[in-house]
């Protein structure tokens, strides 16, 4: 049972997430809230050593938060749940994109979401700042 919840949590997270481990802080941030795996302290924790250890950030993360709850396998279930809809995203979008990657309207909607990606990140920081500096 534990296996499923962390693979569908971090699914959740892969599918909503773009722009890599910092993107998927915001998501991080309601697990202390939601499910009480971690405190919001050892989430700070574990995002400082996630991104600062070599590798992925997220998955740093999601590995460690697995490990955590349900040893090798709940890593390994939080990992794929983290990969796979990426995964799934990038490869359908790969096939589509090769008849789009000259259209000035793709191109206009990836430019469109960097402000998006920003503030979801820089309202993550705000949060962690909050945590760290009490």
């Amino acid at each position: 049972m534990i296996y499923w919840t962390l693979f569908r949590v971090f699914a959740r997270i892969g599918l909503c997430t773009l722009g890599g481990g910092v993107a998927t802080i915001p998501y991080l941030m309601e697990l202390p809230e939601q499910f009480h795996w971690i405190t919001t302290k050892q989430l700070a924790v574990i995002i400082a050593v996630g991104e600062s250890a070599p590798g992925p950030g997220g998955v740093n993360m999601a590995s460690y938060i697995g490990f955590t709850m349900a040893g090798i396998g709940g890593m390994v279930s939080a990992v794929a749940g983290l990969c796979l809809p990426s995964f799934i995203i990038i490869t359908i979008i790969a096939t589509f994109l090769r008849n789009f990657n000259h259209s000035s309207v793709v191109k206009r909607f990836f430019y469109g979401l960097r402000p998006a990606v920003v503030a979801v990140i820089a309202s993550a920081v705000l949060r962690l700042m909050d945590i760290s500096l009490l």
